[in-house]
């Protein structure tokens, strides 16, 4: 027998393809550990869209007895109670707490469940997180899942003898490493992690990597601690010495196959960069640039300080185009790039040949155009992203329309001439579209502090001072309204 399919194919000597992007992460911290450690430096993780800390050390210090540790369990739930929050509308982040044993999973449970029977506030917060996918997991019954937020209690420590033993359970046999990998990347935006191993243990590293001579077992453990900890603190210098560290002692690291940059005269995105770079001689642009492992054929950026979004032009009739599967590749390509901000224009070979002086004309009249429409898109926020101090927020991409400062209204729904605009008072109840998802919702604005966050007949009431409220009032008819800090954004489509 095998221990997984995996095995199973490799022993009937199936060819090995690796996936070489990883896009869970929302930050590339959140996986550069294990790209190390694991994957010999091959994955290519997204970029981070915006600054924060993605993982949070709390050196706990609990005492490991019977199994659990309650000290830990505690600051679980105080994570849960002070640190995970919803939305405007109520909507929370996908959690997960993992635990290092089924004893300490059991424990938190029910320690979580008890607190809830004792606080009706913590109920509803317990039932809404359930509601968002809330799970407590020990380590061997994690894989397949992930969170936007992991919780981890690492669970060993000192006894009350403060005498520390070292047994990790699985992560100390061989192949723990698998196990480990699997519980720090379940995150995609954010991990917490709870440990009372004491700080002289995971300090020194480097001898336990020595000693051990893999990155397996309890010495990748502590490295992942040290690791935990520099990103906590924000000290990039410790960080890197801990990644080239586990790239060191991983005997069989990859070399990173760097992209050509030359230009080819006589390629078909030679000749397009060539004519780009006569037309817009201010602009930066890059042949064969790559963005998270991503090719780009050309990358057309504007001059320094405008505020618009990148080009990817893409030449069909490069070889990349024309492999096998390219053109499911390519859909999946632009979906991710997409997301993060890019634009796309493709330039057809056979068009451009036919009728060059019109396809440059398109090509130009393009990017003229965008530099306007796609205003402020450059810096627009990613998808569902959380601060340092956890604020939460719906994800939202917001259209060019709500970007622009200029354009503050819907065409759709702008008043005829000759109507007055409908403006959002005190008294009115306002029904807003959030303009990624579609959604729909009937708000009233009350300085009734007991009647806020209650609905009644289909009517989200909300407090007269928070984010949405503020947003509101003064608005009309079809106006583009952004609410909170990271700019979520709601189309008014009823003022009653």
């Amino acid at each position: 027998s095998t221990e997984s399919l995996l095995d199973f194919a490799m022993s009937m000597d199936f060819d090995q393809r690796y996936l070489d992007f990883h896009y869970r992460s929302q930050h590339p911290y959140l996986i550069d550990f294990s790209n190390q450690a694991f994957y010999k430096g091959r994955l290519c993780p997204m970029p981070t869209r915006f600054e924060y800390t993605p993982i949070q050390f709390l050196p706990v210090n609990g005492v490991y007895q019977d199994n659990v540790n309650q000290d830990e369990a505690e600051a679980v739930l105080n994570i849960l109670r002070n640190n995970v929050k919803s939305d405007e509308l109520g909507n929370y982040p996908s959690v997960g707490i993992a635990t290092f044993n089924i004893k300490q999973r059991d424990f938190i449970l029910s320690y979580l469940r008890d607190v809830a029977n004792r606080d009706k506030n913590f109920a509803q917060k317990m039932t809404a997180l359930e509601e968002s996918g809330l799970f407590v997991k020990n380590l061997e019954n994690i894989q397949g899942d992930e969170r936007d937020i992991i919780i981890i209690s690492t669970t060993y420590g000192p006894d009350r003898q403060g005498k520390f033993r070292q047994l990790f359970g699985p992560i100390n046999l061989d192949k723990g490493y698998k196990l480990l990998n699997v519980i720090i990347t379940r995150a995609k935006f954010k991990v917490f992690v709870c440990t009372s191993v004491p700080s002289n243990y995971y300090n020194n590293y480097k001898i336990h990597l020595e000693e051990e001579g893999a990155n397996n077992r309890k010495s990748v453990f502590y490295a992942y601690l040290a690791y935990a900890k520099s990103v906590s603190e924000g000290s990039e210098d410790a960080r890197q010495l801990i990644l080239n560290t586990l790239a060191e002692n991983n005997k069989s690291s990859l070399t990173e196959i760097e992209p050509s940059d030359s230009i080819a005269n006589n390629t078909f995105e030679g000749v397009v960069y060539r004519i780009l770079k006569e037309k817009f001689p201010e602009a930066e642009i890059d042949m064969f640039h790559r963005y998270a492992g991503f090719p780009m054929d050309i990358l057309f950026q504007y001059e320094e300080g405008a505020d618009a979004a990148p080009i990817i032009i893409e030449c069909d009739g490069a070889k990349e185009h024309m492999e096998e599967e390219a053109y499911l590749r390519d859909i999946y390509r632009e979906r991710m790039l997409t997301a993060q901000g890019f634009i796309f224009y493709r330039i057809w070979s056979t068009n451009w040949w036919r009728n060059h002086d019109r396809e440059v004309e398109k090509l130009v009249r393009f990017i003229q155009k965008s530099k306007e429409e796609t205003k402020g898109l450059s810096d627009k926020p990613g998808l569902l992203f959380v601060t340092d101090d956890l604020e939460w927020f719906e994800p939202s991409e917001a259209p060019a329309a709500a970007l622009d400062t200029t354009a503050k209204t819907s065409s759709d729904t702008l008043p005829e001439e000759g109507e007055k605009p409908v403006f959002i008072s005190l008294e009115s109840v306002v029904t807003l579209k959030h303009t990624r998802t579609g959604k729909t919702i009937k708000l009233k604005a009350t300085e009734d502090k007991e009647l806020a966050s209650q609905k009644k007949e289909g009517i989200h009431y909300i407090e007269l001072d928070s984010p949405l409220a503020k947003s509101m009032i003064g608005h009309a008819l079809g106006d583009i309204i952004k609410a909170g800090a990271l700019e979520n954004y709601y189309e008014v489509i009823e003022v009653d």
